[in-house]
């Protein structure tokens, strides 16, 4: 289970959009034990920023202990700085300790379309699954997403939006 960091308080502390993913992943951990399944490895990825004291990776997994995950079941990936870093760094965590590794990725609703995105593309063997956001948070959560994708694909949607306007300048001249 890869736990997506999203950045913390004071350099130090999981603000509440971090703490929905980690009571998600927490949850998806204990349904999975209780239903007497193989204990997943809950990891946490997400490096240290300029203006953090120690890795985002760091503070979830103490979120995580202290919430009630058992220690031996957290692991860290405390080098990424961007989801697709995230991905890729935890996908070679997950190869190395199971080769047939399945997992599922972890993230706030509003970021999941675009996680499974990268996930895809990164090859992570999975499928993401989102958390709560706050209401508020919603109008400029989905404006950072819709613009990140259109950025993240811009030669294919130029390319849309070249076809579309010689489209338009065809059917607007033959009239």
């Amino acid at each position: 289970m890869v736990v997506l960091g999203s950045g913390l308080i004071g350099g130090e502390r999981v603000p509440p959009l971090l703490a929905s993913r980690l009571r998600r992943g927490l949850e998806v951990h204990d349904r999975q034990i209780g239903r007497g399944g193989r204990a997943p490895v809950l990891l946490t990825s997400g490096g240290q920023g300029a203006d953090e004291l120690l890795p985002e990776s760091s503070a979830m997994a103490r979120w995580l202990v202290a919430n009630g995950a058992p220690a031996a079941h957290v692991q860290e990936e405390g080098r990424s700085r961007t989801t697709d870093e995230n991905l890729r760094f935890s996908r070679a965590l997950m190869e190395r300790d199971d080769p047939g590794y399945l997992c599922v990725v972890v993230t706030n609703n509003f970021h999941a379309f675009r996680a499974a995105m990268t996930a895809r593309a990164a090859g992570v063997n999975g499928q993401v699954l989102g958390s709560p956001t706050a209401r508020y948070y919603w109008p400029s959560a989905t404006i950072r997403e819709f613009a990140a994708v259109l950025w993240e694909h811009r030669a294919l949607n130029l390319d849309i939006a070249v076809l579309l306007t010689a489209l338009a300048l065809v059917l607007t001249g033959s009239q």
